[in-house]
């Protein structure tokens, strides 16, 4: 079924008027018509099977049938700081993190990234980001689109995070992955996980000695090299498998 994200002042009891960009996806792009089902949904957790009563390019009426709790988010938060990185590689990172269950993505600026913040960066960017979370949310099943955060820098990450923190670091050959989630199960799910992953090239040995001196685990990946734009996706679907909330 057709999901759609709709801001929640297009839903009144059992009503919905959708005047915006969705009313175009819906009937021109969709070409679906009166009597149709689709599911609404309001990015607050509610979901809305509606049944369209009247639908043309540019607004849709439909009625609420039935509203129900979404259940396909993940339990447990991570946020993902990710070295900002050439070109578009972000792109890939926000659509499959958010299909894997990544809940906050923050461009994060390292020593190696090769990205120069300026004025007016990330506005010229936040809109192209904030779709690709909202359509990968939406083919995904999830009900709450994840935050694209402003930029920051990795020091000022250490010095502010609050949540349960580890850094992927290719050097690191004593602790794995997957014996840090174990030993902090429960911390991870009390606090939230916020994963560290560099842009490309990965971390410099001063950034880890400083997220070392911050008590940031440093954790390997394993043997194989990861990209930079998909070791963030990758690490999410491990913490989340291992926590229970995948498969």
């Amino acid at each position: 079924m057709n999901r759609f994200f709709v801001d929640p002042k297009h839903i009144k009891n059992d009503r919905v008027s959708i005047n915006d960009e969705a009313a175009h996806q819906i009937h021109t792009v969709l070409r679906l018509k009166a009597g149709d089902n689709i599911m609404l949904l309001d990015n607050t957790g509610i979901e809305y099977l509606v049944t369209i009563e009247q639908a043309s390019p540019t607004s849709v009426e439909a009625r609420v049938l039935k509203t129900t709790k979404g259940l396909a988010d993940p339990s447990i938060f991570i946020r993902l700081y990710q070295g900002i990185m050439k070109g578009s590689k972000f792109d890939l990172t926000l659509q499959k993190g958010t299909e894997s269950g990544i809940s906050s993505f923050v461009p994060t600026v390292c020593q190696r990234s090769e990205v120069k913040l300026t004025d007016g960066w990330f506005d010229r960017k936040i809109n192209r980001w904030s779709t690709i979370v909202k359509e990968a949310s939406e083919q995904t099943g999830r009900s709450y689109i994840p935050d694209v955060e402003h930029p920051t820098t990795l020091y000022e990450a250490f010095l502010h995070e609050k949540s349960f923190k580890l850094i992927a670091w290719e050097k690191e050959s004593n602790v794995h992955l997957g014996e840090v989630i174990r030993n902090n199960e429960a911390d991870i799910l009390s606090r939230g996980l916020s994963i560290f992953i560099g842009p490309e090239g990965g971390f410099e040995d001063e950034e880890i000695r400083a997220a070392q001196n911050a008590n940031i685990s440093t954790v390997s990946l394993g043997r194989r090299m990861l990209r930079a734009e998909t070791a963030g996706i990758i690490v999410s679907s491990l913490v989340l498998y291992q926590l229970g909330d995948l498969g």
